[in-house]
């Protein structure tokens, strides 16, 4: 009987190869950065007041928030 650890590999293996198994990938990492997008006036992550433009750069924050979406679209 096989042990795990020599099995692990050939397990994500099959798995990285699996076209379903890509799409899920990209669907969790697209589906934060979407959301923090489409609710960012009134996110609760960002907080539901309007930002101090002094205190935080927003466009670092936007950028910040794109590298999943750039991430997901490699991994498709």
């Amino acid at each position: 009987m096989p042990s795990f650890p020599s099995d692990a590999w050939r397990l994500m293996l099959k798995m990285a190869l699996d076209v379903r198994w890509g799409y899920w990938c990209v669907a969790i990492m697209i589906a934060p950065a979407a959301g923090i997008v489409a609710l960012y006036p009134t996110s609760w992550i960002l907080g539901s007041v309007a930002f101090n433009s002094n205190a935080v750069e927003i466009g670092w924050l936007r950028m910040f928030m794109i590298v999943p979406l750039l991430a997901g679209a490699f991994i498709a």
